[in-house]
C-alpha cells in the first residue's frame, strides 16, 4: 500500500483538475497570505501567533500551512508525519475537513502541511500552483471560519504566487536587517504582478518588522528606513527575544510560557488589532478581546 509521499508523486493521475466541491464564488472570509522576502524572518512564528491572537479576539480562525518545510507543525513540537494535511488532500483525495486539527486555543483550527516525503516537494508545489487547486481546497471549508491565515513560503517561488492569487490580503514579514530590506522590492513586485494578472482584489495589508533588536545599529537602521520610506509598515513590531525561541523548543505558542511569554504574546495581540483594522469586512465590527491561554491540543 502506498503512503502519502508515494501518492503525491502520482497525484496528477489520482486527482481531477479541480477538487470536487470547490467554489468559484467570492471568498466568504478574509484570506491573509503571510510571506517574506527571505528565510529566517520569523514568518511562521508570525503566522502562528497572529492566528492565535485572532482566535482569542473571537474570530473563528483557520491557519493553513503551505510551506513545504512544515513549519507550523515543527513550531508546535510535532514531527513530519504526525498530522495529515494539505499533502494528504492532494495525494489521497481526502476532504480537507477530515484533516483539519482542532485546538484548545480559542476559535483556532489548523490545516497543516501533512505527510510529505522531501523528495516530493517539487511535485507538491507544482500541484498547489495549478490554477484553482488551492481555491477549491479552501472553498470546501472556509464558510466555517471568519479568518483564514495562510503561512506561505518565503521568496518569489511559484507557490507564493499561487497563494497570493487566492488571497484577499498579503502580509509581509520583514526581518529588520539590510539584506531583507534590499530584497523587499522583489516581494512587492510579485504582489503587484499577481494583483494585476490573477487577483485584482488582492491588497497589501502591510509589512511587519520582525526580529527587531534595537541594541544593534543595523537593526535600528533597517527599522528607521522602513518607517521613513513606507506608509504600510505596522506600528507593532516583533522583537528578537529568547522567549520566542523557547516557545519553539517547548512546542507551544509563546503565550503559554508564564509571565514573560504572556508579555510577548501582547505584541502579537496588538498586531492582530492593527491587522483587523485593515482586513475586517466593512459590515463586520472589529472585536478586541484576549482570553487567557489554554493547553494548545
Amino acid at each position: 500500500m502506498q503512503d502519502s509521499s508515494d501518492r503525491v508523486a502520482n497525484a496528477n493521475v489520482l486527482l481531477p483538475a479541480r477538487i470536487p466541491g470547490g467554489t468559484n464564488v467570492p471568498h466568504s472570509s478574509p484570506r491573509l497570505i503571510v510571506t517574506s522576502p527571505t528565510g529566517g524572518a520569523g514568518r511562521t512564528t508570525l503566522a502562528l501567533h497572529l492566528a492565535v491572537a485572532l482566535g482569542a479576539a473571537g474570530h473563528r480562525t483557520l491557519l493553513v500551512d503551505l510551506d513545504p518545510n512544515n513549519g507550523v507543525a515543527h513550531a508546535l513540537g510535532r514531527g513530519d508525519r504526525t498530522f495529515r494535511g494539505v499533502a494528504d488532500v492532494l495525494a489521497l483525495d481526502v476532504a480537507p475537513s477530515q484533516v483539519i486539527v482542532e485546538t484548545r486555543s480559542p476559535n483556532l483550527a489548523l490545516l497543516l502541511r501533512g505527510r510529505l516525503d522531501p523528495i516530493d516537494v517539487a511535485q507538491f508545489e507544482s500541484l498547489l500552483s495549478e490554477r484553482g487547486r488551492l481555491s477549491s481546497m479552501l472553498g470546501l471549508v472556509e464558510a466555517q471560519y471568519d479568518r483564514i491565515v495562510i503561512d506561505a513560503p518565503s521568496g518569489v517561488r511559484s507557490l507564493v504566487c499561487a497563494a497570493l492569487a487566492e488571497g484577499t490580503h498579503a502580509l509581509v514579514a520583514l526581518c529588520a536587517d539590510a539584506r531583507s530590506v534590499r530584497a523587499l522590492s522583489q516581494t512587492l513586485r510579485v504582489i503587484e504582478s499577481v494583483q494585476k494578472r490573477d487577483n485584482p482584489t488582492l491588497a497589501l495589508a502591510g509589512i511587519v518588522l520582525t526580529r527587531v533588536d534595537l541594541e544593534r545599529a543595523s537593526s535600528q537602521s533597517a527599522v528607521g528606513s522602513m518607517w521613513e520610506g513606507f506608509d504600510c509598515v505596522f506600528e507593532s513590531t516583533i522583537p528578537e527575544r529568547e522567549i520566542i525561541a523557547k516557545a519553539w523548543e517547548s512546542g507551544v505558542p509563546v503565550g503559554h510560557l508564564g509571565a514573560e511569554g504572556a508579555f510577548a504574546a501582547r505584541r502579537f495581540a496588538a498586531l492582530a488589532r492593527e491587522v483587523e483594522d485593515v482586513i475586517a469586512p466593512a459590515n463586520q465590527p472589529v472585536e478586541h478581546h484576549v482570553d487567557n491561554p489554554r493547553p494548545f491540543f
